[in-house]
């Protein structure tokens, strides 16, 4: 059976060493839609975290950091 896409947030969280908030703004949503994408299914807060979005994250974490602006 597939991981839950919570699962799959969960663990690619640990592997990168993700904060919510890093999560929050490398999506581009707000810190509470990472806390209902995280809490437990029976949660009335829960809620499912769309496709796309794990597969972007997916993307993003995959793909070469552009270098920053000197300053």
């Amino acid at each position: 059976m597939k991981p839950s896409n919570a699962e799959t947030l969960r663990l690619l969280m640990r592997r990168h060493g993700l904060t919510r908030a890093a999560v929050a703004e490398t999506l581009g949503v707000s810190h509470a839609t990472v806390d209902a994408w995280l809490r437990p299914p029976r949660n009335r807060a829960h809620r499912a975290m769309p496709d796309p979005m794990i597969e972007l994250l997916r993307l993003k974490l995959a793909a070469p950091r552009p270098p920053r602006a000197a300053k």
